[in-house]
């Protein structure tokens, strides 16, 4: 297992803000989202690992690029991984939170030029109307190929103006 700080937790500050904060009714119609869908988890035989909003992110961040380790052979096994908060992948990275479901998106893409040796990447960046305005994303990657680049990770967030 590769070693590493838990940098899943860097993605995870209270400093990025889902929503605007001078937008109260949105703050209170996802709050009661929020609420809604972890009342909804009392209703089955599922159990959370966590009912905090911000520690739920951090652990999928962690988990789903564990995940492609495992797929890859790079680690056995996620519990493990999970338990020690030392294993990381370079092959993948993760974001995620109740935020995707609500409008003011924004995806960032880093990519390299693929004909480049020394692989220098480059950012690319545009404004979502929602999280499936898959428009935005598209006109990303046609920037990459018609710059004979390749995706290298791409970020989804929502905007925080």
């Amino acid at each position: 297992m590769a070693r590493a700080s838990r940098n899943w937790k860097a993605g995870t500050s209270r400093g990025s803000r889902v929503l605007r904060s001078n937008d109260s009714t949105s703050s209170q119609n996802f709050q009661w989202h929020l609420a809604s869908r972890t009342e909804s988890l009392n209703h089955t035989t599922h159990i959370p690992a966590t009912l905090d909003t911000y520690e739920s992110m951090a652990k999928s961040r962690y988990a789903s690029p564990g995940g492609v380790a495992i797929a890859l052979g790079k680690i056995d096994e996620l519990d493990e991984a999970m338990r020690n908060d030392t294993t990381w992948s370079s092959k993948a990275s993760c974001s995620s939170g109740a935020e995707l479901e609500l409008e003011d998106c924004h995806i960032l893409m880093v990519a390299s030029d693929s004909n480049c040796d020394e692989q220098k990447l480059r950012a690319a960046s545009t404004y979502r109307k929602d999280a499936l305005d898959a428009r935005a994303i598209m006109q990303i990657l046609v920037q990459v190929r018609t710059e004979n680049g390749q995706v290298v990770q791409a970020f989804t967030c929502p905007s925080i103006c």
